[in-house]
């Protein structure tokens, strides 16, 4: 709202030291509520522990030779490192990394019932305060997913497994509630921005693509597309390529900038750098390795449409085929159009019948119409596919018998062309 923000109660943050605010909105709190969202983030520490888990992985490693390097890494580690706070997940199976956790009735007088221990054959060790679960069919789902941990024998009550991972509850240890307050230096943001671009400084002011990273992480799903409206020199894109990597997620990003020499020279090329790896401040001895990803730089042409919605007179055949082709398949068109067949993806082959020549109503004579005539002409998919054609024209003559016998879906431009 209007008017001056008030001064927080730090009495020991004084000038020099300033603030930064970041405020959320939600599209629909009451649909959140309703849900029942909770967020959670992995403790610190917990991403570093992943990270190893996954090199490990990538090396071929079996789950008994990734627990014997895991519980080498906990010892070799300093007292203060907080991956070693963690060091209770020591166990490691084909889901993960994993400790084990109490599976009794909080407070006490929990059911009782028998749970067949899987080599003995008999019944387990009840704990005192009963079973942490209700029925005996809502144990054996745990048994069935994996979750639970047999002792040698029956005589112990077996263990519940708890993963590693931000999906768990805070209460296991692994995943907690973010602090309201983040106390960071600016200049980490600056000296790790200088870094990717050979020491130089290129842009005034980055953010700090960890904390854009924690954020991002904690208030989206794993597969969510983050868009930044103000890309500036990336920071965002380079967050996601980084929780990507080190949580194992696959969150995609948008980034707009306006200025063409920004996205060109620092944004770009710093997502290039953050995939491919660099030289920490150009020096060769100082390697980082790369987050792996993609991404690919696009530039906004010519507006397809008008304020009516009509296809602007100024639009090209290539500009509009290219965004057809994409709006019908979800992906971009395999190469710059120059006939009416623009591609084939899967089970459909796309054509357009657009002459922007013509100022005119639709009209037969400028090939904008399908009509019975051209729809022989057309040319055909390569050899081999089997699917449907999908033409994309202004008008069409063709009956609707003849359309279903020839394999044709026929759409109206500009009404029926997604975007408009």
């Amino acid at each position: 709202r209007p008017g001056k923000i008030p001064a927080l109660p730090w009495p020991n943050l004084q000038p020099p030291y300033t603030h930064e605010y970041a405020v959320v909105y939600a599209k629909n709190l009451s649909k959140l509520r309703k849900l029942q969202t909770v967020w959670r983030e992995p403790k610190p520490g917990a991403a570093e522990i992943l990270l190893q888990f996954r090199r490990w992985k990538k090396q071929g490693l079996s789950s008994a030779e990734i627990q014997t390097e895991l519980r080498n890494w906990y010892r070799e580690l300093d007292d203060d490192h907080p991956s070693k706070k963690l060091s209770r997940h020591k166990w490691v199976d084909e889901n993960g990394i994993w400790r084990d956790r109490d599976i009794s009735w909080p407070g006490g007088e929990g059911p009782r019932y028998d749970v067949i221990h899987p080599v003995t054959g008999l019944a387990c060790k009840v704990p005192d305060r009963g079973w942490g679960f209700a029925t005996p069919e809502a144990f054996q789902e745990l048994i069935d997913a994996g979750r639970i941990y047999f002792r040698e024998d029956h005589t112990k009550p077996p263990m519940l497994k708890s993963y590693l991972s931000k999906d768990e509850s805070s209460e296991d240890g692994s995943a907690t509630v973010m602090s309201s307050i983040i106390y960071r230096q600016a200049q980490v943001a600056a000296k790790a921005h200088k870094a990717i671009f050979d020491g130089k400084k290129v842009f005034e002011n980055p953010k700090d693509h960890e904390i854009i990273g924690r954020l991002i992480s904690y208030v989206t799903d794993d597969e969510d597309i983050i868009m930044d409206a103000f890309a500036g020199s990336g920071t965002t894109g380079h967050a996601v390529l980084e929780q990507n990597a080190l949580l194992e997620t696959n969150r995609k990003f948008i980034l707009v900038e306006m200025d063409a020499g920004i996205a060109k020279t620092v944004t770009a090329k710093r997502l290039r750098r953050a995939i491919e790896g660099y030289d920490k401040n150009g020096n060769p001895d100082e390697p980082v390795e790369g987050l792996g990803g993609g991404y690919r730089f696009c530039q906004l042409g010519t507006p397809l449409f008008d304020e009516f919605g009509d296809v602007s007179a100024a639009v090209t055949f290539p500009d509009l085929a290219a965004h057809i082709f994409f709006s019908e398949t979800g992906v971009p068109i395999p190469a710059r159009a120059k006939s009416a067949l623009l591609g084939t993806y899967k089970d459909r082959a796309v054509y357009l019948l657009f002459n922007e020549a013509h100022p005119e109503a639709p009209r037969e004579a400028a090939g904008n119409v399908l009509t019975p005539d051209r729809l022989e002409e057309l040319p055909l998919p390569p050899k081999g596919f089997e699917g449907g054609r999908v033409i994309y024209a202004e008008g069409c003559t063709v009956s609707a018998d003849r359309l279903k016998s020839a394999g044709v879906v026929f759409k109206q431009i500009p009404y029926q062309v997604e975007g408009v």
